[in-house]
């Protein structure tokens, strides 16, 4: 596919890279890790194994579409990032897990919670559940409301998970374990948040809503969890892999390009009018110039993450370029072809030197 949109001159989209690229990387990842006997890759005299890979990305998105194509083909990673509990998927489905039990005789909530990866209900399973079924239900949601509000949170969410073995059933999808790292870090903090605060029921869905909200600040302390990282491949943020190594590295994503997208919006820049002091831009007579400037700032910082990205590996690094749309402010553009508009001599860095 790659190799067509190259002939026809055109340049991959956004969207293409993201689909073509993970599997890419997924396939090559493969072939390293071939069995013994043929051909596999060695470091040393012992075979490479998936924990020496390291796969690094700059956004959580790219992460989850490497994670996603090692796991349409049965190979095992781990991710490493800055990510946050509550932007989770599993902070989304507890959310409706949770409102289903408080309001059990609510239909519209309790069939999202049913819904749920968490809970299992299938959709042709959820069509059928008005006709037979659905009786069995409105009793198990009714026990656990009895148990949240007679007992505690964490108790009823132990016997909800016991009851419908969701530990078990979630740790054999592909990413499972991801799935319940995350589900057991929200039990704890949602346990510890109803004793601190002493929330009811509502009080706790309110708090879980509250923090979901992506205006919301986000804690350090709700940082996503690390699950085992042996015998996986580790797909790390580059702002987290710096002073790592790792024997084998994919650098997939370093094509961003330096340009603003939206070119009214405020930015960010460092004043050389006013000792390089960081200045916001919301709108000025001098918009156009700052951000130029702006823009050289952001150059700058993608060669620095390019060569943080780059100096990662040990044995091997694979590196991915190509005629990516919007690539020509990118680093690698900038290192490979020099565009005139961003001769050596006018980089700005993030601290203001040339």
């Amino acid at each position: 596919d790659a190799g067509k949109m190259a002939a026809s001159g055109k340049a991959i989209t956004r969207p293409q890279a993201y689909e073509l690229i993970p599997r890419a990387v997924a396939a090559e990842i493969s072939l390293l890790l071939r069995p013994e006997g043929d051909n596999r890759a060695v470091l040393g005299k012992r075979p490479l194994r998936e924990e020496d890979i390291a796969v690094l990305v700059r956004r959580n998105a790219e992460a989850r579409l490497i994670q996603k194509a090692l796991s349409a083909i049965h190979i095992p990673s781990v991710l490493y990032s800055t990510g946050n509990l509550f932007d989770s998927y599993e902070a989304l489905e507890m959310e409706r897990v949770l409102a289903g039990i408080a309001e059990p005789n609510n239909e519209r909530l309790l069939k999202a919670a049913l819904a749920t990866e968490i809970i299992g209900v299938k959709g042709e399973e959820l069509d059928r559940l008005l006709d037979a079924g659905w009786a069995k239900w409105l009793v198990k949601f009714r026990a656990f409301h009895d148990l949240w509000n007679e007992r505690d949170f964490m108790r009823m969410l132990r016997y909800v998970f016991f009851e419908e073995d969701v530990l078990t059933r979630l740790m054999s999808l592909p990413d499972g374990e991801r799935r319940n790292t995350n589900l057991l870090h929200l039990s704890e903090v949602l346990h510890q948040t109803s004793i601190e605060r002493k929330l009811n029921m509502g009080g706790l869905l309110k708090w879980l809503s509250e923090q979901r909200d992506p205006g919301t600040p986000r804690l350090k302390e709700h940082q996503l969890r690390l699950e085992s990282d042996e015998n996986a491949v580790k797909v790390v943020t580059v702002h987290k892999s710096k002073g790592l190594e790792y024997p084998v590295v994919f650098c997939p994503f370093t094509w961003d390009g330096s340009r603003m997208k939206r070119p009214k919006d405020p930015f960010m820049f460092h004043s050389e009018a006013d000792y390089m002091r960081l200045t916001l831009d919301l709108g000025s007579e001098e918009m156009d110039e700052n951000r130029v400037l702006s823009e050289k700032e952001q150059l700058a910082e993608n060669l620095r993450l390019l060569y943080v990205a780059l100096t990662r590996a040990k044995n091997r690094c694979y590196f991915l370029w190509g005629r990516f749309n919007g690539a020509e402010t990118s680093a690698p553009a900038y290192l490979f072809h020099q565009p005139k508009s961003l001769e050596p001599g006018n980089v700005v860095n993030a601290t203001g030197e040339k």
